[in-house]
């Protein structure tokens, strides 16, 4: 009637991508995060930046890597930032 069981059938479809873009997000946020330590660590330097700033910002990275198996790969990637 008026066209609504069309509607529902593209919703069917739809979630599925509703999905992936939420998994996107969930996952892809975090991801950015860790991987902008090390460009964050050497542009504060290289701006001469508060330390205090950035130990705020990543406080739960830093718990990680003092507390996890987290702790040679972060030390791997900062490296390569010369760190």
């Amino acid at each position: 009637m008026l066209g609504f069981n069309d509607m529902d059938d593209t919703d069917d479809n739809d979630s599925g991508s509703d999905y992936l873009i939420v998994g996107g997000f969930v996952v892809g946020i975090p991801l950015l995060y860790v991987l902008s330590v090390g460009p964050a660590l050497w542009l504060s330097q290289k701006m001469g930046w508060s330390e205090d700033a950035f130990v705020i910002f990543y406080y739960p990275l830093i718990k990680l890597h003092e507390h996890t198996f987290l702790r040679h790969p972060l030390d791997w990637y900062v490296g390569l930032f010369g760190f």
